[in-house]
């Protein structure tokens, strides 16, 4: 039989927690000093949690990167690693920023339907009120008899470019006398000098010889310059022969050559061609808006996700409260999900198990906000141990009232009421139920150690105590509850339950020297009706 430790692995990983919060909080503290204040606080030996600590791979380090013992900066392994390092399961499997977006993207599924809602109609109504469109069409073409095709295939996509320039384009309108309401552009084929001007508008008369006189215009004004610049090749041929007196037949064939070379002009391949009519098609004009819609609804999706103040996936549970997600329990209306959900709350025992390895336990488990969440996996909680043949009693701290005896009456010292007028049968086999009773204001002041009387007697009489306590935020008895137990478990309901509530309900339980174990997220819609007020 393997020997009992002195200390669980739970407190191990709880302590190491402590030393980095406190290294965090104070930096100017050394590791010693840091567990020594632990060490006060959970009673145990400095020298043994600086040896957890180690172990961890906690350490401090001052500004010059150098370790330490009065050091300026706690540098701390994440927290799965440190369950990780006492043989306790870690962290869920994180989920990837994509899968994160998705999640966020499904649960407003709303938004993006909205979203492509308004692009249908948005291209409906585009498609109703679209105009028919005219357009004609004017091919030129760069020849040159010194360069190959393809080198006028990327002169002409220069030509293309330089049309194609409103300023330029301005110009040429002016030039060939165009006004109203016509368009123009300029293309080419891929590897072919041929260019095309093509005008469009949606009245036909204004097309008719808009593409030609434009493109008239455009090889008039590109053709010009060309033979400007030969002209003064013919120029300087001339200056050249008066200053150097060189031979007339040589100066008038350079003078031919010059005249006769074409390159780089444009010339007339089509100028005429028929009015073409497009008339816009409802598939086409409605697949774009709807394709925007569907865009514009996802991002808006994932951006009320970011800002949203509720928890709606293990990602958020850990990345904006600290907390370990140790299961998430599944809806069990679904095919496969009390199967799923069995196996998740056993999950969920073995970690509280492998925490806390003493017996008898007790385990509180709050809600943060609402209690429907934290009665819920209290029960399942109960249920599961039960029927694992540990006797658990579940403590129903919440607060409703109830005309059986219960723990109030206990606590409130009526006379006569004794630890077995408050249990009744349970919902499984090995399960007793503690009901509150008449007092539904929680421990009294002045009853705490009847309430510490009664919880010593329960643990007398079971392996397991599961307080279902009230929402920690709203009532302060819950403080009391989570600090009298070994481990606090914090009930989570996606999308139901506030962020803010989480961080404060963690916060209070550490106030009063409680040990929060880790978050239990349920899924949306995973809470039946029947605990809407924790009763069950």
């Amino acid at each position: 039989m393997a020997p009992t430790k002195k200390h669980s692995d739970g407190l191990k990983v709880r302590a190491v927690r402590l030393v980095v919060e406190v290294l965090e909080a104070d930096p100017s503290l050394s590791l010693n000093a840091a567990a020594i204040r632990v060490g006060e606080r959970l009673r145990v030996s400095p020298t043994t949690l600086r040896a957890w600590c180690r172990q961890a791979g906690v350490q401090t380090t001052s500004s010059s990167g150098q370790s330490t013992g009065a050091s300026s900066q706690a540098v701390a392994p994440s927290h799965p690693d440190v369950y990780r390092t006492f043989g306790l399961p870690g962290d869920l499997p994180s989920q990837t920023a994509l899968q994160v977006q998705i999640s966020r993207i499904r649960r407003r599924w709303w938004l993006v339907a909205a979203g492509a809602l308004v692009g249908i109609v948005a291209g409906i109504v585009s498609w109703q009120t679209g105009e028919t469109l005219y357009s004609s069409k004017a091919a030129l073409t760069v020849v040159s008899a010194q360069r190959g095709p393809e080198q006028d295939a990327i002169m002409s996509q220069g030509y293309v470019s330089y049309f194609n320039d409103p300023s330029y384009q301005a110009k040429l309108r002016q030039q060939a006398g165009i006004a109203g309401d016509v368009s123009f552009k300029a293309e080419t084929v891929v590897a072919s000098p041929i260019l095309y001007v093509i005008a469009s508008s949606p009245n036909a008369d204004d097309v008719v010889t808009a593409a030609s006189r434009m493109a008239t215009a455009l090889r008039d004004q590109v053709n010009d310059g060309v033979r400007a610049n030969r002209e003064a090749s013919v120029a300087a041929v001339l200056d050249a022969l008066e200053a150097t007196d060189g031979l007339p037949g040589q100066v008038q064939d350079r003078i031919s050559a010059i005249t006769a070379d074409n390159t780089n002009e444009l010339q007339v391949v089509q100028l005429e061609s028929a009015v073409t009519s497009t008339t816009p098609g409802p598939i086409r004009t409605i697949a774009l808006p709807l394709a925007a819609g569907l865009v514009v609804g996802c991002f808006a999706a994932m951006a009320f996700g970011a800002a949203s103040r509720r928890l709606e996936s293990a990602f958020d549970v850990s990345d904006r409260t600290g907390l370990e997600v140790l299961t998430v329990l599944p809806r069990i209306d679904r095919r496969g999900g009390v199967a799923q959900f069995e196996q998740r709350v056993g999950q969920l025992a073995n970690v509280v198990s492998r925490f806390v390895q003493q017996r008898p336990m007790v385990v509180a488990v709050a809600g943060a906000g609402t209690n429907r969440a934290a009665s819920f996996v209290a029960r399942a909680l109960a249920v599961q141990r039960g029927s694992h043949g540990e006797r658990t009693i579940l403590v129903d701290a919440e607060g409703a009232t109830s005309e059986a005896t219960g723990a109030s009456d206990y606590i409130a010292d009526i006379r006569g009421v004794t630890v077995h007028d408050v249990a009744q049968d349970g919902p499984a086999a090995n399960v007793l139920v503690v009901p509150w009773g008449e007092h539904a204001e929680g421990p009294p002041a002045g009853g705490a150690e009847r309430f510490d009387d009664l919880l010593g007697k329960l643990r007398a009489n079971a392996d397991v105590v599961i307080i279902d306590c009230p929402p920690i935020v709203d009532a302060a008895d819950a403080q009391v509850l989570c600090a009298a137990a070994d481990v606090t478990l914090i009930a989570i309901e996606e999308s139901a339950t506030r962020t803010a509530d989480v961080v404060n309900g963690v916060r209070l339980v550490e106030h009063v020297g409680g040990l929060t174990l880790g978050a239990v997220l349920i899924e949306r819609g995973g809470v039946p009706e029947r605990h809407q007020s924790g009763a069950g």
